[in-house]
């Protein structure tokens, strides 16, 4: 499974046989070396053109600890500084 666009709100995946909506989901989100649990529901899915089983889906989180949003959002600021120095 990958996960892409991930927010304060929810995030969403690709992955072989995807969820249907409706469907509840638990698991954890990685953060730099920190695990967030969470719960959600899957809010859409969309299967790839001539693809049999492979497609996303849109999680919405149910419940998930305030700490994940406040050190996405830190996150998310680093990303914009340079990270790396080039010395010539």
């Amino acid at each position: 499974m990958y996960t892409r666009d991930v927010s304060a709100q929810g995030f969403q995946a690709e992955m072989l046989q995807p969820m249907k909506p409706g469907t509840p989901v638990r698991g954890t989100l990685s953060l730099e070396e920190t695990e967030f649990p969470f719960e959600g529901e899957v809010v859409w899915m969309r299967q790839h053109a001539g693809e049999r089983v492979r497609g996303r889906y849109g999680v919405r989180f149910t419940s998930l600890p305030e700490a994940f949003a406040r050190r996405l959002a830190e996150y998310r600021r680093r990303q914009g500084r340079r990270i790396v120095r080039w010395y010539r």
